[in-house]
C-alpha cells in the first residue's frame, strides 16, 4: 500500500464500517506490531509462519466475536497490563 500503512487502513476501515472484522496476517513480528494493529480496530494479528492451523484458529475466533493473539504475545500484553507501575506512569505507545 504505497503511502499508507496498513495501521492507518485498520483506522480507515473501521471508521467507515464500524463492524468490520479485521485479522492480520503478517510476515512481521507480532512483539512489534500486534498491539499496535489492536490499538488501530483489528482483532487480531497471526503471523505468516504459525502455520495453517493457526490461521484457522484465527479466523474462527475472530468470526466468534473474540480477539486473537499468540499465546506468547497474550501473555505479553497481559504481563504488561498488570505489571506494578507507579501512578500516572502509564505507558504509552503509539499506533
Amino acid at each position: 500500500m504505497p503511502g499508507r500503512s496498513g495501521f492507518e487502513f485498520i483506522k480507515d476501515r473501521i471508521a467507515s464500517n464500524p463492524g468490520t472484522l479485521i485479522l492480520v496476517v503478517s510476515m512481521h513480528d507480532e512483539v512489534v506490531y500486534a498491539e499496535r494493529a489492536l490499538r488501530a480496530g483489528a482483532r487480531g494479528y497471526v503471523m505468516k509462519e504459525a502455520g495453517g492451523e493457526n490461521l484457522l484458529a484465527a479466523i474462527r475466533q475472530v468470526l466468534a466475536g473474540q480477539v486473537y493473539l499468540s499465546a506468547k504475545m497474550s501473555s505479553k500484553i497481559l504481563d504488561d497490563l498488570s505489571a506494578r507501575r507507579p501512578r500516572g506512569s502509564r505507558r504509552r505507545s503509539s499506533a
